[in-house]
């Protein structure tokens, strides 16, 4: 099957200093690099304050994110974008690095750090607080349009009888549980530039979720089938992800009170 869905998040277009905040040292310049590192070296949390990357350095990082979109995803292909594209404080700023991308069709998850007014009507595709997405083999949908059809609620169901459809939670947030976890359903997230995985590793070991943004991604959008390949082998070797009431057939249901959290 050709992809048709893409997924990134957390680019942060035109944020200078989430090159410090997030360890992006591939995109500093010779000079910057070098005065980062012997400001590490020192220990010295003022230091760390004041540290600031060269405008060079973010040209480097949003040009090179940018090239990496624009090689990886068709024009004809839909990017999911989960949240904080990009760091503005005017509309054009916004279009600017929209307009950047070959992709038709951008679907934003909105971010902590998406300031929703320099997002105009028409500037992507569609705008999400999260959604369920179903990737069918001939068509992907999302929640409100399968809600909104009995048709498409037939279609879903038939194809859910028969495991040929993969539902998708996007959310610009990770989530300990979400509509059919249980059930082999994915999800993937942003925000957490990769800060979160010794605590799921830990904590949610069978959970089919990954953080899809750039920093945990070579700072490269994932196709649908690179998702299936990586979450879809975990489906394989993991138990399933059952941390609540869900999953477990038992009566009355097993609940999680006060006395199970001491």
């Amino acid at each position: 099957m050709t992809d048709r869905d893409y997924f990134t998040a957390d680019t942060h277009f035109n944020h200078g200093m989430i090159i410090k905040y997030s360890g992006r040292e591939l995109f500093m310049t010779p000079e910057d690099l070098e005065s980062y590192e012997a400001m590490r070296a020192t220990g010295d949390q003022q230091a760390y304050m004041d540290w600031r990357p060269s405008a060079k350095s973010r040209e480097n990082m949003d040009e090179a994110m940018i090239e990496n979109i624009n090689a990886v995803v068709p024009a004809d292909a839909t990017l999911w974008h989960l949240g904080d594209f990009v760091f503005a404080k005017r509309a054009p700023e916004t279009v600017k690095y929209r307009d950047a991308i070959n992709c038709k069709d951008i679907r934003l998850i909105w971010g902590n750090h998406d300031r929703r007014k320099t997002y105009l009507p028409g500037v992507f595709q569609a705008y999400y607080e999260s959604t369920m997405i179903y990737v069918f083999n001939d068509v992907t949908l999302t929640e409100a349009q399968v809600q909104a059809c009995g048709s498409l609620r037939k279609k879903l169901r038939r194809a859910l009888s028969k495991k040929n459809v993969q539902p998708i939670m996007l959310s610009h947030y990770a989530h300990a549980t979400w509509m059919g976890s249980y059930k082999g359903w994915f999800q993937l997230y942003g925000h957490s530039h990769g800060g979160l995985q010794k605590f799921m590793d830990e904590h949610m070991p069978n959970a089919l979720s990954m953080d899809i943004g750039v920093d945990c991604n070579n700072f490269m959008p994932l196709s649908f089938s690179q998702i299936v390949d990586i979450l879809g082998q975990k489906r394989q070797d993991k138990p399933k992800h059952v941390i609540d009431h869900h999953g477990v057939w038992t009566f009355p249901p097993k609940r999680v009170v006060s006395g199970d959290l001491t």
